[in-house]
């Protein structure tokens, strides 16, 4: 039998994070066993806009690792995430991607 696992989720996509919780489930229990607990993070920033969420994702990821907390507290911009992009594009050339 599996050992029971914690799992930690967040969104920056606006369905309710309860309900995607609940889709969840059934994977995190194949993975970690019946009974392995989904702890929700919320984000204070949830405006992603369904097309900037990888974006989000990394600046969620930075901010945990940053305060070495599991909340996230912080808002983004849209210049926060066009900033992003350009940072990582000059690091990555155009020879990689392409700036629309």
């Amino acid at each position: 039998m599996a050992e029971n696992k914690q799992v930690y989720y967040t969104s920056s996509g606006g369905m309710d994070l309860e309900d995607e919780k609940k889709q969840l489930k059934p994977l995190v229990e194949q993975i970690g066993g019946v009974g392995s607990e989904i702890k929700v993070i919320y984000p204070v920033d949830r405006n992603s806009k369904g097309y900037e969420c990888g974006v989000y994702l990394v600046f969620y990821i930075m901010e945990l690792l940053e305060t070495g907390r599991l909340e996230l507290k912080r808002q983004y911009t849209a210049q926060d995430c066009q900033g992003f992009r350009r940072e990582w594009k000059k690091r990555i050339g155009g020879r990689w991607c392409k700036w629309d």
